[in-house]
């Protein structure tokens, strides 16, 4: 789908990676409270990248495609243990882990998830698999997200001071 190779490397310079796709997964983890993941670096002795696979076609602008959502607040398994790396209560507690070279591009980001609010919400309305109980969890969870763009200053003020 995106017409890229993918890439077999240790490890990536987050400059390497490009900007624009570099938030939209970035704010992407952030909506559906994922934690679990690196986009440039493996766990000690893994490829690149921890549940991420990297894409490329001229070896040096790459794509860092996230992956394997099941320990996310979004799913909200039973049987994930939360990270010390980080200062979660719950897993549904959001942690944006995005970069802060690319902060200037967050507004452009947020807008994007705005204007994919309705096919969002939509697509999971559509999940004939869902009980009621867990689509009506599932629309609450991501309606916090989107709360908290009504706000959009502040949500950019906050994501700065917790850019990596």
């Amino acid at each position: 789908r995106i017409d890229k190779e993918e890439q077999h490397i240790e490890r990536i310079e987050v400059e390497s990676i490009d900007r624009e796709y570099m938030n939209l997964t970035s704010v992407f983890t952030y909506l559906i409270g994922n934690v679990d993941y690196s986009p440039v670096l493996g766990r000690v002795g893994e490829m690149c990248c921890h549940n991420h696979t990297l894409f490329s076609n001229d070896g040096e602008t790459f794509w860092s495609v996230p992956y394997d959502f099941d320990g996310t607040g979004f799913v909200d398994p039973p049987h994930v243990e939360l990270s010390p790396n980080f200062k979660q209560s719950s897993i549904r507690q959001r942690i944006y882990r995005g970069r802060c070279h690319n902060q200037e591009l967050v507004p452009a980001t947020l807008q994007t998830f705005k204007d994919k609010r309705a096919e969002i919400e939509e697509l999971l309305e559509g999940q004939a698999e869902l009980s009621n109980g867990k689509r009506k969890q599932l629309m609450r969870y991501i309606g916090r997200f989107f709360k908290q763009l009504e706000d959009e200053d502040k949500l950019i003020e906050d994501f700065a001071k917790a850019c990596i």
